[in-house]
């Protein structure tokens, strides 16, 4: 008789996620530099496939990795899609980075929302990004 594999709920994956930067701290704990502190990952990233075998899942359904999301966030944690990998940062990382409200382009959210706003001149800063992929 086939038996099904067990397939580890949301909460689970979660938790063997966190376990993996664990067992990636404690090999970077054995060869450190004495003296050298060091305070864990606060990012990293993961292949599809690392995600799918933690997740013992064949394919990631949207709904999964959305709970998935979810529980990380009030663990701690942020999980995104990143092209061919998921990236995971650690929230209190992010809370040192610049941060951009949107005061700064009020008058273009202004004409966007009057429906009068020209994106062309805009083009310019997409182009520039996807060039910079293709090198």
């Amino acid at each position: 008789m086939l038996t099904e594999p067990f397939r580890p709920t949301a909460f689970q994956a979660a938790l063997l996620l966190l376990r993996l930067r664990e067992a990636r701290d404690q090999e970077k704990e054995k060869t450190k530099v004495k003296d050298k502190e060091e305070k864990g990952m606060t990012r990293f990233r993961v292949s599809e496939l690392t995600l799918k075998r933690i997740c013992g899942r064949p394919r990631l359904h949207p709904e999964f990795l959305t709970e998935l999301q979810d529980l990380l966030l009030r663990l701690g944690w942020a999980l995104f899609f990143a092209d061919r990998s998921f990236g995971m940062i650690k929230l209190e990382a992010v809370e040192s980075w610049t941060r951009l409200g949107s005061k700064r382009i009020a008058d273009e959210l202004d004409a966007v929302a009057k429906g009068d706003f020209d994106f062309a001149p805009l083009l310019q800063l997409a182009e520039t990004d996807l060039s910079a992929q293709d090198d």
